[in-house]
């Protein structure tokens, strides 16, 4: 089975299991997330996401959020534009407020010359609270998919604010 197989079973599998929550989602915390860093590497182009990117995510409860998001790449001489989704698992039952999670993510680029092409990976990384509202995020990135020769390791670091 291809890893793209695996990644939507992946998506697919915590929406089933908490598809009863759908209609409580307006009662839990929704998140507004800017990373001003992000690196990736594979083993013949490095990518600088600059300025960032930014995503909107709804708790589904305490441990799952759907993020959607949006940013630019720079690389290679090249901008393209991103979107995606992920559906982070946070190890804390706090609203993603702290600690260690788990993201795996879908993600559509676009640029000038080239049709939309499509990426998959995760995030593995860590929330730490810097006031009741407000977390610094920093995550270790693994994408594949079309725009990569190889799989790519990268770094990402932002900031997290929370609002009900």
């Amino acid at each position: 089975m291809r890893m793209r197989h695996w990644m939507f079973a992946l998506f697919s599998i915590p929406l089933v299991l908490i598809s009863g929550k759908l209609e409580a989602q307006i009662t839990q915390p929704i998140e507004l997330r800017f990373d001003f860093l992000g690196v990736e590497v594979d083993p013949f182009v490095v990518d600088a996401f600059i300025p960032g990117s930014a995503a909107v995510g709804v708790f589904l409860n305490e441990r799952f959020a759907i993020e959607v998001s949006a940013g630019v790449v720079a690389g290679d001489g090249d901008w393209r534009a991103v979107v995606g989704a992920s559906l982070p698992f946070y190890l804390n039952e706090d609203d993603g407020r702290s600690g260690f999670f788990v993201a795996p993510v879908l993600e559509a680029l676009k640029s000038k010359d080239v049709d939309a092409i499509f990426d998959y990976g995760v995030d593995v990384g860590m929330k730490i609270p810097a006031s009741p509202r407000t977390s610094w995020r920093v995550a270790v990135t693994v994408r594949d998919g079309d725009s990569y020769s190889a799989t790519s390791v990268g770094l990402s670091a932002g900031v997290s604010l929370l609002f009900r």
